[in-house]
């Protein structure tokens, strides 16, 4: 028993040994949490990089330099650089507010260019605008100009210069063919007279008519024929102004030929010769043959 009690404090002051050793190792583990703390210096690095931080407001004396440098604020002349200033010509084609868009290109007639026409190539004769050019619908001619004619009879013969006028109304039965009414009157001023008779002193004569007539015009050339055939009258007047032998109503026959010009879709002017000669009677000389020639100028509407 007295052997049992001492193992037992030989037990006990091992344990107590062991306690005391592990403790001390447990203290000497507890002490070493410092260094085991030194990952904290690893964030020490932080804190030497605040520092720094810190460092720039010291480097604020810095910005005094910058602050003195107006040199630099001569960037302006920079930020004023051309290249971007460029832009506005990129801007001008766009349209501003308030303003119509530039319009867009005409694209090509037909998408594609039309074959080169050769000088004489194209004759306009050839193809035509309806109702331009060309002779149909209403007519109308208007002459006048300037010739001679004579007038003649068993016993005496007048003749001498004068003056030429018409007018005529109508409208194309067919194209290039027109139906009208001519109305003719030539003056012959101060005729002569053969044989001269002293009791008779004539002013002038006027050979007035009014017909039915034809006009052909020969395209492309424009010249046409003309001729009308009615009846008419030759009338005297002397110095006074009295008329005196005048005939009766007789055949008369109008000629024309003639060449005109267009000066508009419709109206052409041009010249023409004029044959007119009519057969009647009157109380004093029995039968008369009157006659003229005239040189007219002449425009037409058709």
């Amino acid at each position: 028993m007295h052997l049992r009690n001492s193992q037992l404090s030989s037990l006990l002051i091992a344990t107590a040994l062991f306690l005391g050793l592990s403790t001390g190792v447990a203290l000497a583990e507890a002490g070493k949490p410092a260094p085991v703390a030194a990952p904290a210096p690893a964030a020490a690095p932080a804190t030497p990089a605040a520092t720094p931080a810190a460092e720039p407001a010291a480097a604020t004396p810095a910005a005094a330099p910058s602050a003195a440098a107006p040199a630099p604020a001569a960037a302006p002349a920079a930020v004023a650089a051309p290249a971007p200033t460029a832009a506005p010509a990129i801007a001008s084609s766009a349209p501003t507010p308030g303003q119509n868009p530039p319009p867009a290109p005409y694209p090509m007639l037909g998408g594609q260019s039309e074959a080169p026409i050769e000088k004489g190539e194209w004759n306009p004769w050839d193809h035509p605008a309806p109702g331009r050019y060309g002779h149909e619908g209403f007519f109308m001619r208007l002459t006048l100009g300037f010739g001679g004619g004579n007038v003649s009879s068993h016993y005496t013969r007048f003749s001498g210069a004068g003056l030429g006028m018409g007018l005529a109304l109508g409208g194309s039965i067919v194209e290039n063919l027109a139906l009208h009414v001519d109305f003719q009157r030539t003056m012959l001023l101060g005729p002569s007279q053969k044989p001269a008779q002293p009791a008779e002193h004539v002013d002038s004569i006027s050979l007035s008519s009014m017909g039915l007539g034809l006009t052909y015009y020969i395209m492309p050339v424009n010249i046409y024929l003309s001729g009308s055939a009615g009846l008419g009258t030759t009338t005297f007047e002397d110095n006074s102004g009295q008329q005196y032998g005048d005939s009766y109503a007789g055949f008369v026959m109008n000629l024309m030929a003639g060449k005109e010009w267009w000066v508009g879709y419709d109206w052409g002017v041009g010249v023409a010769a004029q044959f007119l000669l009519m057969t009647l009677k009157n109380d004093y000389d029995g039968r008369l043959v009157s006659s003229a020639v005239n040189l007219l100028f002449t425009a037409t509407y058709n």
